[in-house]
């Protein structure tokens, strides 16, 4: 890529995250404080899908205009079972292991006593929806689109993970590898397919089963 164009898909990625946290993260905050000062969770809830729906077709439609993710097989990336083996592990590991929460992990712990369908319903299927194509999907469309050896896919991998993590507020190294590990796992299953649909499946199903294990350790 010639230098132009590098720094043209710097910012129109940096739009993308941008997007993120200056308009999705407030019309969030927005519905939670609305909540909080005694909303309707019915009427609050419909609210947001439809926002989020909107916002999520947006990305999709950016996401997909004009390229083609290219990935070099190599034994990191020629099974789709090595993302899924690597989650099924760490949710086992987290499940016997226990250790401090992050600053994200104790405000779902808190609004989901409070409104519990709303958050149930984002953080099972739109927060993984909207992370993955901004910390895999965009990221490789605009940084990493041809990854054509190992070390170009280990580089972004590493800095998908790492602004996944950031995205869920760490207040530890141990919390960012956390975050960093499980973004790492996701990533492996976008490029093994070079479809985020299976990236988006497996961080659905995680953050199922972690909704489910707070709910019933509440």
């Amino acid at each position: 890529m010639k230098g132009n164009s590098i720094w043209k898909n710097v910012g129109l990625y940096a739009l993308v995250v941008f997007s993120h946290f200056i308009l999705f993260s407030r019309i969030l905050a927005s519905c939670l404080n609305v909540l909080v000062e005694g909303g309707s969770e019915p009427l609050i809830l419909l609210i947001f899908a439809l926002v989020s729906a909107l916002y999520i077709f947006g990305l999709w439609k950016w996401y997909q205009k004009g390229w083609k993710l290219e990935v070099k097989k190599t034994k990191l990336t020629s099974t789709i079972w090595l993302p899924i083996g690597l989650l099924v592990a760490f949710i086992a590991l987290q499940a016997l292991v226990s250790g401090e929460s992050s600053n994200n992990q104790r405000s779902i712990e808190f609004f989901l006593e409070l409104f519990p369908a709303f958050v149930f319903f984002y953080i099972i299927f739109i927060a993984p929806i909207i992370e993955e194509f901004i910390t895999r999907g965009l990221m490789a469309k605009y940084l990493f689109s041809k990854q054509e050896t190992l070390g170009q896919t280990l580089l972004y991998i590493a800095l998908s993970s790492s602004l996944f993590s950031f995205l869920h507020l760490p207040s530890s190294l141990g919390q960012f590898l956390i975050y960093f590990i499980m973004g790492s796992i996701f990533a492996l299953a976008y490029l093994t397919k070079e479809d985020i649909r299976y990236a988006i499946a497996l961080h659905i199903a995680n953050n199922l089963i972690a909704s489910l294990l707070i709910f019933l350790l509440q």
